[in-house]
């Protein structure tokens, strides 16, 4: 390392000689009498910066902090990204899955059934989905085997021991 000429020691103190002790300055010590104490001095602002206040056009001062800016977010449903998804099912979850319930109950009645307010990529997605998740195959199969079996309807109180 080369050293800076320009370099200034933080201290005029000589370094300590060897055997003393070196952290003897670092005891505890009373402060002085705040008679004694030497007073606060306050750094001027260079010129360059502005101290004035900032004029209003109703002449009153401001109450409280302007409020944060309005951040705007468009939400793509292309699966980019998890958080994107997480946000959206927060968002549509509930009526999503209203919609599409009353969607599927109209189809099992054979009713005319329109599905134009799915995006066309979510609709191919939940089609997949459908047909490839293993767990949601085995509750289809369950809830269809629940409707059809009248024995094993456990809220209409058809008990039945074999």
């Amino acid at each position: 390392m080369v050293p800076n000429p320009k370099y200034v020691a933080p201290t005029a103190a000589p370094p300590p000689q060897p055997g003393s002790r070196l952290f003897a300055s670092l005891e505890w010590t009373l402060p002085p009498p705040p008679s004694t104490q030497q007073r606060t001095i306050s750094a001027t602002l260079p010129p360059a910066t502005n101290t004035t206040e900032p004029e209003f056009s109703h002449g009153s001062p401001p109450d409280a902090s302007p409020p944060p800016p309005i951040v705007r977010m468009t939400i793509w449903p292309d699966g980019t990204s998890r958080q994107d998804s997480r946000l959206i099912r927060k968002i549509f979850d509930h009526s999503m899955a209203r919609r599409l319930q009353q969607m599927l109950e109209d189809v099992r009645e054979h009713s005319n059934h329109l599905t134009i307010w799915l995006c066309l990529y979510i609709k191919k997605l939940l089609y997949v989905h459908w047909e490839i998740d293993e767990g949601f195959k085995r509750r289809r199969l369950t809830n269809r085997a629940n409707r059809t079996s009248a024995r094993s309807s456990k809220y209409t109180g058809d008990f039945h021991e074999d």
